[in-house]
């Protein structure tokens, strides 16, 4: 399974889906085109919108009007797992990114997955 067919996936178990990055929003936006995923997120920020990622994961529960126990904060490094549980939402460290396993073992994410598809576990 490619890391499209599960974000597809994940998109129709879920009500929003959001991208948060450090990298700037036009950049993202053109990735998630070339890779034919556009259209499956709400809404992208990026660094041109605030700094702090805990600020813009505060920001969606305001924007959605969702709980913070609803929502998972995927990310590939230990900053953001930090950031995640700083803004008191669930955790989910992944290993195909930036940062090793090991560092992301580290960090203590409530959930570590090792492979695109393991997202759909989710609940």
């Amino acid at each position: 399974m490619c890391i499209r067919d599960s974000d597809t996936r994940v998109h129709e178990m879920k009500e929003q889906l959001v991208v948060i990055s450090s990298n700037d929003t036009p950049t993202i936006q053109e990735a998630l085109g070339l890779y034919g995923l556009d259209g499956i997120f709400d809404d992208v920020l990026g660094s041109d919108f605030m700094l702090s990622k805990k600020d813009k994961i505060l920001h969606i529960i305001d924007k959605y009007h969702v709980e913070k126990h609803d929502i998972y904060y995927i990310g590939d490094t230990t900053g953001d797992i930090k950031e995640g549980r700083e803004a008191g939402v669930k955790t989910v460290g992944v290993t195909w990114g930036w940062h090793t396993k090991d560092k992301m073992l580290a960090a203590a994410p409530d959930y570590l997955f090792d492979k695109p598809e393991d997202l759909l576990k989710l609940n």
